[in-house]
């Protein structure tokens, strides 16, 4: 399946719509590039404040908060970015100046909200996914463990949690799979609601879903050299979208399957009192 989702998307993709996608990715990178520029400018000059550079962890938070806020300042762009991937999924074909549609509009807000709820639900089940690792490294770290257990043993247990906390992250994040779809098809909605949809389409996909990550890992594995980026970000994310909408599509079958089956069940027993 995944196979025939990639074809798909590669076909999309090459019908006059790489060019765009490369250039939507560029202007993201460089948006996320300058928020990282500006960060390291506040912390220089932060460090000509006297007594900020002696507290050892005060300049970096501030350097940190700061990315990441204008991150989120940022993030209607990079919705916008998944538009214009939506679009190419959908055999549209946008223009580069879609990555701006939700600056206008009376959508900013919107999808300044929608981000904000991303952000707090994944941030929320990163905590629940590493809580047990935090209670392995509270147990060698303030009790006698600390002394007694080999080291080796230690970073074994270490890396034991670590990979189950990815692997539960993961399935917790199935759910909000098809979120960011629904946003874009329907930004004025209340963004609860698209949460709730995409737990709805994706509850009994999450094994499917998490197969499509792991089918992607060598192409992770290709975008650390910054160059192949351009074409994996476009690739995966038209890809993700088409899969998507097929799972989006087994659910309404599946819904309407339930429905007709109900209004069968209701007329046979009518006609039966009858």
């Amino acid at each position: 399946m995944f196979k025939a989702l990639k074809l798909t998307a590669k076909a999309k993709l090459s019908h006059g719509g790489i060019s765009i996608s490369v250039g939507a990715v560029m202007v993201c990178l460089l948006t996320a590039a300058a928020g990282n520029y500006l960060s390291y400018l506040i912390g220089l000059l932060g460090s000509l404040i006297p007594g900020i550079e002696q507290t050892g962890f005060l300049l970096p938070v501030i350097q940190g908060i700061f990315c990441a806020a204008a991150m989120f300042f940022f993030s209607p762009l990079f919705l916008g970015c998944y538009r214009l991937f939506l679009l190419i999924a959908r055999d549209e074909q946008p223009k580069l100046s879609e990555i701006f549609y939700y600056g206008g509009n009376g959508l900013y807000k919107c999808a300044l909200k929608f981000s904000f709820s991303l952000l707090i639900r994944v941030l929320a089940r990163l905590l629940i996914s590493f809580l047990p690792l935090l209670g392995v490294v509270m147990l060698f770290v303030f009790t006698p463990l600390k002394n007694t257990t080999n080291p080796l043993v230690g970073a074994a247990v270490f890396s034991i949690f670590i990979v189950l906390g990815l692997i539960l992250f993961v399935y917790l994040c199935t759910s909000l799979f098809y979120a960011a779809t629904a946003f874009t098809m329907m930004p004025q909605i209340n963004s609860n609601a698209h949460f709730r949809r995409s737990r709805e389409i994706c509850q009994n996909q999450k094994g499917n879903i998490i197969l499509f990550y792991l089918s992607f890992i060598p192409w992770y594995l290709l975008g650390f050299f910054i160059i192949p980026i351009l074409w994996v970000t476009p690739y995966f994310f038209v890809t993700m979208i088409i899969f998507s909408f097929y799972l989006e599509n087994k659910y309404k079958n599946k819904f309407k399957t339930a429905v007709n089956q109900n209004i069968s069940v209701a007329n046979t027993s009518a006609f039966q009192q009858f």
